[in-house]
């Protein structure tokens, strides 16, 4: 496995992006082989945590009663039919909508509480003002930047801004959207989204990809397509907050996550990986890399013990995004540890694995940990074990009947019924989306929460 790990992500040559790209305007220099060479050595550390991470089901979760969760389902179905209900109500007044909104976020912190299980500490870290103002403030600036964004990916760009917003906290810094986090959460939708695309041509992944490669290496050549002119913009953002020469850990970090994301296009092949071992690697590879580069551009520079809890806090999310969209990703021919271990039979052993890793990271950022940040610790890990509870739920075919049960015992929703109310939800939440944009003109309905 070390020998596999090194070989993948501790490689260096010529050809970051894809073959065919032209050689570099800026040589990497002796900070940048430095900064390489820790990456590579948290890469091959969390590589060797995740195999030796134990695959024997932990501890069994406290068991709820059958009437202790027929009272959550009850309250869940309650809360959706009251907040279809309220946002009929959504005040045309600015002056009025700060009245409207008490009671609503009085009742999603009462339910998150009572019936989703976090602690008061979790929940006053989850419904902060700070954390509501960087979500709004990101969706007003994401539709200026660009009005024709769809949905489902302005999501996935907020997702991770609430991550960088994460980090500052862990840092001790104000919980705000800055002009960096802004623009490094918007280029997810133009780059990591276009290279996950089966329907995008290679060439077309190709040249973006080298074009970028360029950009992030300081190649003068100007983008020759309109989504190349806003990359563009974005790191021209980046660049006024951290000029090169005085933040060169912030462009490292840029181009780290291009090259993590690019060598993560063999994973689209439609050959299977022979070798778990790679698989693994490219997804500890971009997972730590994605948000060691948040770290960086929140901080600017960091210390080895935030980068190297950065690192392994990346690798937690990608392996719970790997978790939640095996069915999605097996259908796309798109290899993942998961897809892979489903080739082998029941999905019980790396989903402890998943959850012995997980504990492990957060543990291990104890030092970090001071008496403000123990309450964002603990949301997280309760919010990666409900993220698993519902991969389990949703996708039964691929866990064994035994270990279902195991885990939907100490679950306070049965998984028929988070199965059944997936698809409600889902039509709630486009009904109460367009009818807020149709009506109100909001940019997005996490608007109405500021």
């Amino acid at each position: 496995m070390t020998q596999t790990t090194h070989r993948v992500v501790g490689e260096r040559s010529g050809s970051l992006g894809p073959s065919g790209c032209p050689p570099q305007a800026r040589q990497p220099g002796r900070l940048e082989w430095s900064l390489d060479r820790e990456r590579n050595e948290f890469a091959a550390k969390y590589c060797r945590l995740w195999n030796e991470s134990c695959g024997d089901s932990p501890a069994p979760p406290d068991p709820v009663t059958a009437r202790e969760r027929r009272r959550c389902e009850r309250e869940a179905d309650e809360l959706i039919a009251w907040l279809q209900d309220r946002v009929k109500h959504y005040p045309e007044a600015q002056s009025a909508r700060a009245a409207w909104r008490e009671p609503l976020l009085d009742r999603l912190r009462g339910f998150s509480e009572s019936v989703l299980g976090f602690s008061e500490r979790c929940v006053a870290v989850l419904f902060s003002g700070p954390y509501r103002r960087a979500t709004a403030d990101f969706i007003h600036q994401a539709r200026a930047f660009n009005p024709t964004l769809k949905a489902e990916d302005l999501f996935q760009a907020v997702r991770n801004v609430w991550i960088a917003n994460s980090i500052q906290l862990f840092l001790d810094r104000p919980v705000t959207l800055t002009p960096p986090v802004f623009a490094y959460s918007m280029l997810y939708p133009y780059t990591d989204n276009l290279l996950d695309d089966p329907e995008v041509p290679a060439a077309m992944k190709q040249g973006m990809s080298c074009w970028l490669t360029g950009r992030l290496r300081g190649s003068p050549a100007p983008p020759q397509t309109p989504r190349g002119r806003d990359i563009g913009r974005l790191l021209d953002t980046i660049d006024r907050t951290y000029p090169v020469p005085d933040f060169p850990e912030v462009h490292w970090s840029l181009h780290a996550i291009h090259q993590a994301q690019t060598d993560s296009l063999r994973q689209h092949s439609p050959v299977p990986f022979s070798d778990a071992a790679e698989l693994g690697s490219l997804s500890v590879a971009k997972g730590g890399a994605s948000v060691l580069a948040d770290g960086y551009l929140v901080a600017g520079k960091l210390t080895r013990p935030q980068a190297d809890f950065l690192f392994g806090y990346g690798v937690v999310l990608q392996f719970l995004d790997d978790l939640q969209d095996v069915g999605r990703d097996l259908e796309s021919r798109h290899h993942t540890v998961f897809t892979s271990g489903s080739a082998r039979g029941p999905l019980d052993g790396l989903t402890n694995r998943l959850q012995g890793f997980i504990a492990w990271v957060f543990q291990s950022a104890d030092g970090l940990a001071e008496e403000s940040r123990v309450a964002l610790q603990e949301l997280i890990t309760t919010s990666c074990g409900l993220m698993i509870l519902h991969a389990v739920a949703s996708h039964p075919q691929f866990f064994t009947r035994e270990y279902s049960a195991r885990l939907e015992a100490g679950s306070r929703f049965s998984f028929r019924y988070i199965r059944e109310r997936r698809g409600t939800i889902e039509r709630a939440g486009q009904r109460v989306r367009h009818a807020l944009e149709s009506r109100h003109e909001l940019d997005s309905v996490l608007c109405v929460l500021d």
